[in-house]
């Protein structure tokens, strides 16, 4: 499984919308909109981190597919990381992946992102939390 990260695009965010969406992806996040479909929310928040210099968003590529997102931004003094993956590729070590690969710039995740925590309410089926707090 070959796991790349890049800039994140217009043309990524119908996709990214579409996963965002699903029921239970949405039960599992631990920050959501209120409303799901609503499309000028979503717009409004990828607008905004997309133009903070203190957020990354980065799309994830398996194999030269789009295949989820990962980010980093900060919260009370914290960093944190997020991502999303398509709810049919959960449990496949992608997000794992993305967080253990050199972003654009030479930058790794784990290592250089000291602190982060990560928020879901449970791994998914079969799965396991991305974060090793070990």
């Amino acid at each position: 499984m070959d796991i790349t990260l890049r800039a994140l695009e217009d043309g990524d965010l119908d996709q990214v919308f579409a996963w965002e969406r699903d029921p239970e992806a949405v039960a599992l996040a631990a920050f959501t909109r209120a409303d799901p479909s609503d499309r000028a929310a979503f717009d409004r928040h990828y607008d905004r981190i997309r133009a903070d210099p203190t957020c990354t968003v980065r799309a994830v590529e398996r194999d030269g597919a789009f295949v989820g997102t990962i980010g980093s931004f900060t919260v009370e003094g914290e960093r944190e990381v997020t991502y999303w993956v398509d709810p049919s590729l959960w449990g496949r070590g992608i997000a794992s992946a993305a967080g253990a690969d050199p972003s654009p710039g030479g930058v790794t995740w784990a290592r250089s992102h000291s602190g982060l925590r990560e928020f879901t309410r449970r791994p998914p089926s079969g799965g396991r939390p991305v974060i090793d707090r070990s």
